[in-house]
């Protein structure tokens, strides 16, 4: 009886110790998902997708690198003469535009401000 009472006691604790290893490697895959996610968000997309298969580091440089800034004339009339709703679609269509040209281009945007 003690031989089986051990027995069970020795796979319950191979048991615990597999869900304990399963739970930590779904923990890493959610991070790891998260990581990518990151680093979509923030690089051109070959260079998170050879920083994620490479465990590498960025690139220190970049070889062409342009900063766009915008202002809108005329806004502060706009945005009193319209509703709020009707200026944010505007913006939206402006910047939308933007994007086209770097996705039609093949660039890359950091981020919109």
């Amino acid at each position: 009886a003690s031989f089986s009472l051990g027995a069970v006691w020795l796979s319950r604790l191979a048991n615990l110790r597999w869900r304990a290893q399963w739970r930590l490697w779904r923990i890493c895959e959610e991070e790891l998902g998260r990581l990518r996610r990151l680093l979509h968000d923030l690089l051109p997309a070959a260079v998170a997708d050879r920083m994620v298969r490479d465990s590498a580091k960025p690139p220190c440089e970049a070889c062409r690198a342009a900063v766009l800034q915008l202002d809108l004339c005329g806004f502060t009339a706009l945005s009193q003469s319209l509703p709020p709703a009707a200026l944010a679609d505007m913006i939206h269509e402006v910047f939308c535009a933007f994007d086209r040209v770097v996705v039609a281009r093949g660039l890359f945007k950091m981020d919109t401000i």
